[in-house]
């Protein structure tokens, strides 16, 4: 005779195998989705670095170029001092000093004058880094979409 535990135990043994069965291959799904979608954003976050490193050296020459051209501008121009004193090294103007009435103002700081030592181009290094900058495969970059409309 047999017994209702026995006939039971089998069945029951596969159908727990089962169930254990998919839940390691929907971990194993998860798992592998996880992994594909970490390599994205790894590769991602290497080309954001690429990114800000153009960036940062496009914003260092122009720095390098609005002083070299307040130089020449206060050369040619003496009396564009005091105007280009006004300024921020973006251009904003910056607040007037309030000065009590009969007062004589204080006379602005000078600009830095252009050093040898300016990079006046970006090294290899940098060339690289911009060279990616434009190859980058991102739609969603708006600033590299308007720098290449404006440079053709």
């Amino acid at each position: 005779m047999i017994n209702k535990e026995l006939a039971d135990g089998p069945a029951q043994r596969m159908k727990v195998n089962e169930d254990l069965s998919a839940h390691v291959g929907a971990v194993l799904r998860e798992l592998s989705t996880v992994k594909v979608e970490t390599g994205r954003l790894l590769e991602q976050r290497r080309q954001l670095e690429v990114y800000l490193s153009a960036l940062k050296t496009e914003l260092e020459t122009l720095r390098a170029e609005k002083v070299e051209l307040m130089a020449e501008r206060i050369q040619m121009a003496p009396e564009a001092v005091e105007e280009a004193n006004d300024l921020d090294l973006v251009g904003t103007p910056l607040p007037t000093p309030v000065t009590a009435p009969g007062a004589r103002p204080t006379p602005a700081p000078q600009l830095p004058r252009p050093s040898k030592s300016t990079p006046s181009h970006a090294s290899p290094d940098h060339e690289d880094a911009f060279a990616a900058f434009l190859g980058a495969d991102e739609d969603h970059d708006k600033s590299r979409e308007w720098f290449l409309s404006k440079s053709s």
